[in-house]
């Protein structure tokens, strides 16, 4: 299986040779260099929920498979899960294109933080393997919605001239809360329990939808 794998990531370089990049010239009146602008402090907080939301995905992630192989679900029962989930949510990269610019960005992020939130209230119960099917098509939901729409809502609140800069600290919180998460996960199941590292994670999503309450888009 990991042999197939690096098979595929042996063509991902490849696919480089088919974008094209297009080379601004930066203008600066008089030939001075302008000061970068800051990134704002509604960016900073739409950094901070998207982290912290991350952190609870990967909780989520780790807790779920440790509990199916707590209960003695196979191995194809566990990775089931990832392809319901994915199956479950193929249509939403189509419909948050179009559909948040009509309804507001700030609704359909809030509606990913309620199905993680979901996710994790399932998961506490979850026995059953399609209980933790629930759990995945909800994760799936909000990445699904959370990644694109957070990175729209970014695109409003940066000023042009630190805008790939921006983006490219947005898009680097779910790496980042991924190490936290697991890191966090590992540590609070063995020094804690199921229940409380689930609680963590409930708290931490009320957190970030929390945080996101002040951001206001240009």
């Amino acid at each position: 299986m990991f042999s197939a794998l690096a098979g595929f990531l042996v063509l991902l370089p490849f696919s480089a040779f088919f974008l094209a990049e297009i080379k601004v010239k930066p203008e600066h009146p008089e030939g001075r260099p302008v000061k970068a602008p800051g990134l704002g402090g509604a960016f900073y907080l739409l950094f901070t929920a998207s982290l912290v939301a991350s952190i609870v995905g990967f909780i989520v992630l780790l807790s779920r498979s440790l509990v199916m192989n707590d209960l003695g679900f196979g191995a194809i029962a566990i990775s089931s899960t990832g392809a319901v989930g994915g199956i479950a949510t193929l249509p939403f990269p189509f419909l948050v294109g179009w559909l948040p610019d009509r309804r507001g960005r700030k609704n359909f992020l809030y509606l990913g933080y309620l199905a993680c939130l979901v996710s994790v209230c399932v998961l506490t119960f979850a026995v059953q393997l399609w209980h933790f099917w629930v759990v995945v098509i909800l994760q799936s939901l909000f990445g699904a919605v959370t990644s694109p729409i957070g990175n729209a809502l970014a695109t409003d609140l940066l000023p042009p001239q630190a805008l790939s800069r921006g983006l490219a600290l947005f898009n680097s919180a779910s790496w980042i809360g991924g190490v936290l998460g697991f890191a966090g996960a590992g540590f609070a199941l063995q020094a804690f329990g199921f229940t409380p590292t689930v609680l963590i994670g409930l708290g931490l999503t009320v957190l970030a939808m929390v945080v996101v309450i002040p951001v206001r888009a240009r």
